[in-house]
């Protein structure tokens, strides 16, 4: 991505989206200097801001330049156009043909699938030879097709394989019923490629709906839980730009990240000291591990190959968020280049979380002080086909940064065969298996620790030998290595050794002489459990480790490569990561690297309990003392802080 100078022209904040206007404007510019290309248009969006632009803006200076970034794509010729735009004033600054790379699918492509695999004679006959005549009924879901060859297509044609399921009425749940059956399609000559048929077997028949006239009564031994804020929420948002207890941030929306926090930084006295520039979702991917010809080619790039912005759900209050709630909308570029409102696509609200800290001093009066803590969350959910995906950031009082990350939906299926052991999987319903499978979130972390220049060490605990100096076998230290080159700078959990990578500050020091610093914590979880050598090792490196550092730069923003649609893997950390550079005392970008592994069971079914995985940001050092010291005593309102404790 360019990196955007700097000039007097605005006083908006750097991060800020794009607005109706500057998407119509973009579209218009584009449209007119090439009238001779249809165009649809998977990418208008701002560039990023530098951290010289976002410390500008906090010293109270106009914004630099605004510039939008293009990728454009035309179906007759299956060409893919990548530009950029500076908005003041209008005018494309470069304009290229990208050859060789396939943009994300788009919607329309999506919406297209069923219709094609339908009027496809073959394809009709083939389903006839699985018992399906019903083709109103037939669910095409779109998986995007990797680098993996298939017999008799050409790589270089825009691919998706078309997974098949006989739904029973319109809102059934066809994951129920898979069929032995995949598709191949041509979605830019919206032609049938290739059909994978290894030959009928019985449908699974059984329901498995999970809507209310299909489940169980609801319960009634449930009472009501009201959560009232009687003076309002303690935050404000102005213009994107979020504040509360200490914290400031803005908070925006991408059509290809989804939610985006940046300028994050806390008060502390009489300074705002910054903490991070950036923090966003920047790739997934999830692996199956059946080797069934069915499933053994799925692996999914939902950010990359889908675009995980675009997917963004309108949330509702009382079912996704609870409480005194403020929605945020959210503006992008259809495929045609026009904006498009997604509604209440970010949701933002407080929570308690438990005492904050506590002690009862037994030498006084049995009277103990507490604090209670709580917390900002800021979050988005997400539907990519069968599974929905919570991105949630979190503010807290005592100066850590929290991302969760919450999965749920419906798992992938497919049919046993009667006698075949489920051994690559679980069995959660007759003759319906669900492949055991992984899902891994790289984060785009770019952290300002009271300045851009920073350095990051892998701490660990470690025990000391027995000696004279530790003649009781009793002593354990921290121990730091410096991260200093992209070179050694893929990192793996340590969880026995308490692991945790710290991030401080080149410049800036505590009272107590040591580098102020905010520690990374990743929740532990396998990594990539395909063969080195299998393709999506290639394309996903970066889930062969728990966390990354790069050097930060505008131009280095997708791990997988910008364009991982089909792509044989190679771009992304493994070109950054070979050019060596140094990393001490330099703006850095960290690739925090969350997973779960999912092996299912019958609870799984018909839809799937709450996943939770993710990443916490923690001050160490970057305070003189605790931070929530000032916290008021407990709410006189509060009914049950009226009742004695004895």
């Amino acid at each position: 991505m360019p990196t955007s100078p700097t000039a007097a022209v605005s006083s908006r904040h750097p991060a800020d989206a794009l607005t109706e206007h500057e998407i119509r404007t973009v579209r218009t510019l584009v449209t007119a200097a090439h009238p001779d290309l249809d165009l649809s248009f998977p990418v208008i969006a701002a560039v990023p801001p530098s951290m010289d632009d976002t410390a500008a803006f906090r010293a109270g200076h106009d914004l630099g330049l605004r510039w939008a970034t293009v990728t454009a794509w035309q179906a007759a010729t299956g060409q893919t156009y990548v530009g950029e735009v500076c908005l003041t004033p209008p005018r494309i600054t470069s304009w290229e043909l990208r050859p060789g790379v396939q943009p994300a699918i788009t919607g329309e492509e999506l919406l297209a699938l069923q219709a094609i695999v339908t009027s496809d004679e073959q394809a009709v006959a083939a389903l006839e030879r699985h018992g399906i005549t019903d083709l109103e009924l037939l669910q095409c879901d779109p998986w995007t097709a990797g680098n993996l060859p298939i017999e008799g297509v050409d790589p270089a044609r825009r691919i998706v394989r078309a997974t098949l399921y006989q739904r029973h009425f319109p809102e059934d749940n066809g994951y129920a019923h898979p069929l032995h059956l995949i598709v191949t399609v041509d979605l830019a000559q919206k032609t049938v490629l290739h059909i994978e048929d290894p030959g009928p077997v019985p449908i699974p028949a059984e329901c498995g709906n999970y809507i209310p006239e299909h489940a169980p009564p609801p319960r009634t031994d449930i009472r009501p839980l009201e959560i009232i804020q009687p003076e309002g929420p303690s935050f404000t948002v102005d213009d994107g730009v979020l504040t509360w207890h200490r914290w400031q941030a803005h908070v925006g929306f991408h059509p290809v990240d989804g939610l985006v926090l940046s300028d994050v930084s806390i008060q502390d006295g009489d300074r705002r000291r910054p903490v991070l520039h950036h923090l966003a979702l920047a790739e997934m991917v999830v692996p199956y591990g059946d080797p069934h010809p069915l499933l053994r080619w799925r692996n999914a790039f939902d950010v990359g190959e889908y675009h995980l912005g675009r997917q963004a759900n309108c949330l509702r209050l009382g079912c996704d968020c609870v409480g005194e709630i403020l929605y945020l909308n959210a503006v992008i570029a259809d495929y045609d280049g026009q904006p498009e409102v997604l509604p209440n696509a970010i949701c933002i609200h407080e929570e308690d979380t438990g005492p904050a800290w506590r002690h009862n001093n037994f030498r006084w009066e049995d009277q103990p002080e507490v604090r209670r803590g709580r917390r900002l969350v800021i979050s988005s959910w997400f539907t990519v086909g069968n599974y929905e995906y919570n991105i949630e950031y979190s503010l807290h009082y005592d100066g850590r940064i929290e991302c969760t990350v919450k999965l749920g939906g419906i798992v992938q299926t497919r049919a046993l065969v009667a006698g075949e052991p489920a051994g690559y999987g679980g069995r959660i319903a007759p003759a319906l298996l669900a492949p055991i499978h992984q899902h891994f979130f790289v984060f785009r972390l770019v952290p300002e620790i009271d300045g851009p220049c920073v350095t990051v060490d892998e701490v660990d605990v470690v025990a000391d030998l027995p000696g004279p100096d530790n003649p009781l076998g009793n002593a354990f230290r921290v121990r730091a290595t410096l991260i200093d080159s992209e070179e050694v700078s893929g990192r793996l959990a340590d969880p026995a050794a308490g692991r945790v990578w710290r991030v401080s500050s080149a410049h800036a020091l505590n009272a107590y002489g040591d580098p102020t610093a905010y520690t990374l914590n990743i929740a532990p979880a396998p990594r990539l459990l395909a063969d080195p050598e299998s393709s999506v090792a290639a394309r996903a490196a970066f889930a062969t480790k728990d966390l990354w550092v790069t050097h930060h730069s505008l131009e280095e923003w997708y791990p997988a490569g910008e364009f991982p649609n089909q792509s044989n893997g190679g771009d992304g950390l493994p070109r950054w990561i070979s050019q060596k550079r140094d990393l001490a005392g330099t703006a850095v970008t960290i690739w925090p690297v969350v997973a779960t592994l999912h092996s299912p069971t019958p609870e799984d079914w018909p839809v799937m309990p709450i996943v939770k995985t993710g990443f916490e940001f923690k001050p160490t050092g970057f305070f003189n003392r605790n931070l929530m010291l000032d916290l008021p005593a407990g709410n006189s309102r509060d009914v049950n802080a009226q009742r004695s404790c004895h």
